[in-house]
């Protein structure tokens, strides 16, 4: 396995990106090929630091697994491996989570949404379940915060509400809902109301088990969009 990713890694760094595509066709087993793309991709965005590596290596494994998911066998697998890529490849673009030497173009935006459409998608088409349904939404409601289409990304953060309500999740069914409260303290700032809705749902989801972390990203996401 080591030595098939470093391989890769060389193609991905020295070569054309359809001459990883093809190596990554050419194994013989399909999903260690994405498991092998995805890697790539983690690296690519985490240790590089570069962005458009990151999001052209998941771009083609998303691509590679729903070609090779076609009367495969390994559909389900392979399809929700590229279901995966999809929702990495939305998220290395989302300047919410400011992430050190990360800087996303409207560009990036624009093909994060489309991947987190697709993400969604899957998740319903695979019967993932309200949950993945529900971080579906909250991924679009991501991309439409970070594109300023306000009513839209607050819509896909009450849907994400939903799901995770649906799915017995409070800490995510709350993160949803602030999120919500978020995009409205963006949309109108310097309105006492709304940053006071913001402060207590963070509150309630810092009580909640697992909460911390989640309403703490949000203050991130809060300075990011509403500075």
């Amino acid at each position: 396995m080591e030595g098939l990713i470093d391989t890769a890694r060389e193609l991905a760094r020295s070569k054309d990106s359809a001459s990883l595509v093809e190596f990554l066709v050419s194994l013989p087993d399909p999903v260690q090929a994405l498991d092998i793309c995805r890697s790539l991709a983690n690296e690519a965005y985490w240790e590089r630091k570069d962005l458009d590596r990151a999001m052209s290596i998941a771009r083609a494994g998303l691509t590679i697994g729903l070609t090779l998911a076609v009367d495969s066998p390994q559909a389900f697998e392979l399809k929700s491996e590229a279901k995966a890529m999809a929702f990495n490849l939305a998220s290395f673009a989302w300047p919410g989570w400011d992430e050190d030497g990360i800087a996303p173009s409207h560009h990036h935006l624009i093909e994060a949404l489309d991947a987190a459409r697709t993400n969604l998608r899957l998740a319903v088409e695979l019967e993932k379940g309200s949950i993945a349904v529900g971080r579906g939404h909250w991924m679009i409601g991501a991309a439409l915060l970070a594109l300023g289409r306000y009513q839209e990304s607050i819509a896909e953060f009450l849907a994400s509400r939903l799901s995770a309500d649906e799915g017995r999740s409070d800490v995510e069914s709350a993160m949803a809902e602030g999120y919500a409260a978020l995009v409205r303290v963006v949309e109108r700032p310097g309105d006492a109301a709304i940053e006071e809705e913001l402060t207590e749902i963070l509150d309630g989801l810092r009580a909640i088990d697992d909460g911390a972390a989640y309403a703490d990203q949000i203050v991130i996401a809060r300075k990011v969009f509403a500075s």
